[in-house]
């Protein structure tokens, strides 16, 4: 009998530790899982975030190839509706001139003026090459008579004019506009044969951003009156069967987009500089601390 119970006991111990093991290695098994799968949702989340911060500030990641895209500000507000953040679209006074935030980067913001404070006289029209080189500057030249109306004010980080790119305000398409038209025309200008193909630049949308703000807070036109037309930065070369015109996008005094021509291309052989002058827009780049 006394045999019989060890022998029992034995046998009960020994059922024991199989479930025992038995447990341990299901409970080792699922936490070993559990990791596994917070491993792999880990670098998904990290992937997924790469991506994200990818996208928003343009910075490439190990795990993203093909296109790098630039901030969201260039590639999303344009097609997708203006979306007002922070402070844009306040109206603020700095050394008695009167501007409206267009753009709040946190420590800085561009608010451009309520009115032109400046002119320019890009072509003249004596001289083809003269207005061709002239055209192909012009984005660069408004930019520096913008940033030449400020001068020695340790608030202001840069100048540009209305209608260049907001981030880069020399941002321009350099490539050479051709025509097929172009190269078969024969053209002369004051009895000398000259080139037409592939001299003046292509045309270009930067100045979209700008104005899509600017109409958004109806602030285009000048408040209370006559507006003079001003120039936008910003290139346009239209262009038929029988004309090819290189001109500036401008803002006419009823504030619409309009236009500066420098100088055209015939079918029959004539090149024509025109004569342009106009009013400048800025769009200033400022400490905000300068200004709240």
């Amino acid at each position: 009998m006394e045999n019989t119970s060890k022998a029992l006991l034995i046998a009960a111990a020994v059922l024991i530790a199989i479930l025992l093991i038995t447990l341990g290695i299901r409970i080792f098994s699922s936490t070993s899982n559990s990791q596994k799968a917070a491993e792999d949702t880990g670098k998904s989340i990290s992937e997924e975030t790469g991506l994200a911060i990818s996208v928003i500030t343009g910075e490439s990641v190990s795990n993203q190839t093909g296109t790098q895209y630039g901030p969201i500000q260039e590639i999303g507000e344009s097609n997708n509706g203006y979306i007002p953040k922070g402070r844009e679209g306040q109206e603020v006074t700095y050394k008695n001139n009167r501007y409206t935030i267009l753009y709040d980067n946190g420590n800085t913001v561009q608010m451009v003026a309520d009115r032109v404070m400046g002119g320019a006289t890009l072509s003249l029209g004596g001289n083809y090459m003269d207005t061709v080189n002239s055209y192909n500057s012009a984005i660069e030249q408004l930019n520096e008579l913008c940033k030449n109306l400020y001068v020695n004010d340790s608030n202001i980080v840069d100048v540009r004019s209305v209608g260049s790119n907001p981030y880069n305000k020399n941002s321009e398409n350099k490539a050479l506009y051709t025509d097929s038209n172009l190269t078969n025309w024969s053209c002369t200008y004051k009895g000398n044969p000259v080139v037409v193909d592939k001299i003046g630049k292509s045309g270009d949308a930067n100045y979209e951003q700008d104005i899509e703000r600017m109409n958004y807070w109806n602030i285009i036109k000048f408040q209370g009156g006559y507006s003079s037309p001003y120039y936008l930065a910003s290139r346009v070369v239209d262009a038929d069967s029988n004309k090819v015109i290189y001109r500036l996008r401008t803002i006419d005094s009823t504030g619409n987009i309009s236009y500066a021509s420098f100088w055209s291309v015939n079918s029959n052989g004539n090149v024509i500089p025109y004569n342009n002058s106009m009013t400048i827009r800025p769009i200033v780049t400022i400490k905000a601390s300068a200004i709240f």
